[in-house]
């Protein structure tokens, strides 16, 4: 019985981060906000391996391993490679967000880096059926895959201890408090964690669980979307347009633009107020963002209401 409703309790939190993804995604599309992106990604590679837990115990519970049809040497390879590639894509995913809340991009070279070094680790444990059991080779392969998901957790924790640090050499004081505070919630699900140990279960499965994905929501709720909403309240009249306008060399239309987008109006709101196309307005939208080198809303008004940054 106990069983069942463990699996009933990875079955629901795999709905909830499913649904967390998809309103972590939606508050991108409306914000262009660029942290939201990688935690949109790390969200999802959380709940797949929350999927591959309940597919193994759902295996495990109805099926049974006398009757599983994939021998079980290559079920275990299966679920290696499948775990290692979910640290890989979390700890991308991490590293995204660190480098989104310090405002740096990912270059295409380290892209490629990451990406081989990853493809080359997660193939190699295929290889462990051709090393000779007990062999050196054998020994060292097994270590390495042994501790590797331990060392992704590091680099994790790594990058969240050190991103506080690193955001206090910001401009944007506001923005330094979203960041910190992303960081203590991240790394306070580990003493959580680690406090479960004294619960029964299923209650400490369902807890632990419920914690990974309700973090980024939690963050989200309390700390970004009211800097957004603050951003986006600050009105064009306090803005010096034309001293903006001069600055980035902007045409008399892209500053009008500039001014309306300001005033928190859509695409669609500009082509009803200015009497232009649809077409006519991303235009000047994309022209005004490559003028003042941002790709997105969120970053425009990032841009205009802390000039010093």
């Amino acid at each position: 019985m106990i069983d069942h409703v463990k699996l009933l309790i990875v079955f629901c939190n795999l709905l909830f981060g499913a649904a967390i993804s998809v309103y972590i995604y939606q508050a991108y599309r409306r914000y262009a906000s660029p942290p939201l992106k990688p935690m949109f990604y790390q969200i999802i590679c959380l709940n797949l391996g929350i999927l591959l837990l309940l597919t193994t115990k759902y295996q495990d519970i109805n099926i049974g391993t006398e009757f599983a049809i994939i021998p079980p040497h290559f079920r275990s390879l299966v679920n290696s490679f499948l775990i290692y590639f979910f640290f890989a894509g979390f700890s991308y995913s991490s590293w995204g967000i660190y480098l989104a809340f310090l405002e740096k991009k990912i270059t295409r070279q380290r892209v490629r880096w990451i990406a081989g070094v990853t493809i080359i680790l997660i193939a190699g444990i295929f290889i462990e059926p051709f090393l000779t059991e007990g062999g050196l080779s054998h020994q060292v392969h097994y270590h390495i895959y042994e501790n590797v998901g331990a060392v992704f957790i590091l680099l994790e924790l790594g990058l969240m201890i050190t991103l506080p640090i690193k955001a206090g050499r910001l401009e944007d004081k506001k923005w330094i408090k979203v960041v910190r505070a992303f960081s203590f919630l991240y790394l306070a699900r580990f003493p959580f964690t680690a406090l479960l140990i004294i619960i029964p279960q299923p209650f400490r499965l369902l807890l632990g669980l419920l914690m990974l994905n309700l973090v980024p929501l939690l963050w989200y709720r309390l700390f970004m979307l009211p800097y957004i909403q603050k951003v986006n309240e600050r009105p064009a009249e306090v803005m010096d347009l034309g001293g903006i306008a001069e600055h980035y060399k902007l045409s008399p239309r892209e500053t009008e633009i500039l001014g309306l987008i300001m005033d928190g109006k859509s695409n669609r709101d500009m082509e009803e107020d200015l009497f232009i196309s649809y077409h006519t307005v991303k235009n000047h939208v994309y022209n005004l963002y490559r003028k003042l080198g941002v790709k997105s809303r969120f970053e425009l008004l990032h841009l205009i209401s802390n000039p010093g940054s």
